[in-house]
C-alpha cells in the first residue's frame, strides 16, 4: 500500500494561487479545491451531450480539418518543387554529409511521387491484376528500376498493382530474378 503524503501549503503560497486564479478568471470557490472531474472520465451519453451542445454554440474543434503544415490548403506544384529545392543537399535540416542513400533519394523525390501519381491515374486506381479499386495499391516497374535507371520515370514501365499481387511479381523487392532480364 502506497503512503501518501500530505503537502501543506504555505500562507504565502495560499496568497499567489489566489492572485493567480484572480488575475485568470477563476472564482474564489475554487481556490484551494480539486477539480470535481479529477480521475474520472465522462460517460459514453455524457460525451455525445457535451459534443452536442457545443456544435449547437458553434463551437468547433480547434483542429478539425487541418491536416499538416498547410492546414488543408493545395499546393501548388510550383511551390512543391521550390520547397524540395529548398531542402536539397546542404540546405537541408536534416543534411548528415551526404550519406543518404541514392535510391532513396530518388524515390522520396518529387519526379517519383509524380510518376507514382500518374502511373495511378492512368490504370484509374484499379489493380492490374486481380481489378481490386482503390485500397492498398502500388506502383510497380514492369522492367526493374535498379536495372533499368532509364526507364525510371517512364510511364510506359509502370503498372498499378495491389499489394498482393506485387508480392507475387518476380520483381517485388529481393525476390528478382535477375537472369530474366540480362
Amino acid at each position: 500500500m502506497k503512503k501518501i503524503l500530505k503537502y501543506v501549503m504555505t500562507k504565502e503560497h495560499k496568497r499567489k494561487i489566489s492572485e493567480g486564479c484572480r488575475r485568470n478568471g477563476i472564482g474564489k470557490w475554487m481556490v484551494g479545491r480539486k477539480s470535481p472531474m479529477l480521475g474520472k472520465k465522462h460517460t459514453l451519453k455524457a460525451r455525445q451531450k457535451i459534443k452536442i451542445a457545443r456544435a449547437k454554440q458553434g463551437n468547433k474543434v480547434w483542429n478539425s480539418g487541418l491536416k499538416g503544415w498547410n492546414l488543408g490548403h493545395p499546393v501548388s506544384l510550383e511551390t512543391r518543387r521550390k520547397l524540395s529545392e529548398m531542402q536539397k543537399g546542404e540546405k537541408g535540416n536534416n543534411w548528415k554529409g551526404g550519406i543518404y542513400p541514392v535510391n532513396k533519394a530518388i524515390r522520396d523525390s518529387l519526379e517519383y511521387k509524380l510518376w507514382r501519381q500518374s502511373v495511378f491515374e492512368r490504370d484509374r486506381f484499379t489493380c492490374q491484376d486481380c481489378g481490386q479499386l482503390r485500397g492498398d495499391i502500388e506502383a510497380d516497374h514492369i522492367k526493374p528500376f535498379s536495372l533499368f535507371p532509364e526507364l525510371r520515370f517512364e510511364l510506359s514501365n509502370g503498372r498499378t498493382l495491389c499489394h498482393n499481387c506485387h508480392l507475387k511479381t518476380s520483381t517485388y523487392g529481393f525476390n528478382l530474378r535477375w537472369n530474366k532480364f540480362i
